[in-house]
């Protein structure tokens, strides 16, 4: 041990009762289970997924190809996503609007309240399409996306919504394809 050396100790000096030098690198071995790679996630998975756990992806998972997926099995069940509020709505169960106009419609609908992670309804809510998100497919050679501003029944929220631009396959990760 040479203490007039301009070097740090530390790297070199394990303990007063130590013979040899420290290692850096300690020695242990690590489980094969932590080499193992996950099953790829395909996004047919995802019209399997809870509705809980589609918002649990959407909201913690921003800027992932898996939020846009997420987001789009969401709209496929008749979500849409309010874009000034930044919260999913759909319509109340077996209630139709009350008021249903070209730019707006009224009625009851259930909002996804991701800090009380509940669904609440809300009853004479006014639903401006406008403010609603245009919805977005990821296109995958093993899922063709519907089109247009209509969920899985078929039921528009928003009647002129237009088509959204589409990803190509190759803005997504190879998996996902």
């Amino acid at each position: 041990l040479n203490l007039n050396s301009p070097d740090y100790l530390y790297t070199t000096f394990a303990s007063p009762w130590s013979e040899g030098p420290t290692t850096v690198q300690p020695e242990f071995r690590i489980p094969q289970c932590y080499f193992m790679t996950p099953p790829h996630l395909r996004f047919q998975m995802f019209q399997r997924f809870h509705l809980e756990t589609l918002f649990y992806i959407f909201y913690s998972m921003p800027a992932d190809v898996l939020q846009l997926a997420a987001a789009q099995e969401l709209y496929n069940r008749d979500w849409r996503f309010h874009k000034e509020k930044k919260l999913w709505f759909t319509r109340a169960p077996g209630v139709e609007p009350t008021i249903k106009t070209a730019t707006y419609e009224k009625g009851a609908y259930l909002v996804f309240d991701p800090e009380k992670w509940t669904k609440e309804r809300k009853d004479d809510f006014i639903l401006v399409y406008d403010q609603l998100e245009e919805k977005t497919s990821v296109q995958t050679g093993d899922q063709g996306g519907q089109q247009g501003g209509q969920g899985a029944s078929g039921q528009a929220l928003r009647p002129d919504a237009p088509s959204a631009p589409q990803p190509t396959a190759g803005q997504m990760p190879q998996h996902m394809r």
